[in-house]
């Protein structure tokens, strides 16, 4: 296997994930997007235990070899936006199979419910309580 070796223009940055040439966003930089500061490094790293390598030459760091093109920019919001869709939903039907585990043993379980009784032979004269019957017409 060969390895292609990329000529990196002094003028032009090369995107270190697609490898296409412009003038590109740092990717150790913090910038605002939709009112939330995001790092691009940090976002690789944290949607996909990527991290980039900094290649130093004789001055320090290569400025060119940190760059991310704004495609790639695009790709990265969208696959930790979808990475964070799955892991929320994975909570959640982890919290439903907790709850529906909870139900399904609550039905095993036996309840001891008390019903209050009056006892039979009490006088309802006696206590001030009178009975009237009613009639009820179940006509069609």
């Amino acid at each position: 296997m060969e390895l292609e070796v990329a000529a990196v223009k002094q003028d032009a940055g090369l995107c270190r994930c697609c490898h296409s040439e412009g003038c590109f966003k740092d990717l150790n930089e913090e910038y605002v997007w939709m009112d939330e500061t995001v790092n691009y490094s940090k976002m690789l790293q944290e949607c996909f235990n990527i991290r980039i390598l900094q290649y130093p030459n004789s001055n320090g760091i290569i400025g060119a070899a940190r760059l991310i093109c704004e495609d790639c920019v695009v790709r990265l919001r969208d696959a930790c936006t979808f990475r964070k869709q799955v892991l929320a939903n994975e909570k959640k039907l982890a919290e439903m199979i907790v709850y529906m585990e909870a139900y399904e043993n609550s039905k095993d379980q036996a309840f001891t419910i008390t019903v209050k009784t009056e006892p039979e032979n009490i006088d309802i004269e006696e206590h001030g309580v009178t009975s009237q019957s009613y009639t009820i017409s179940m006509e069609q």
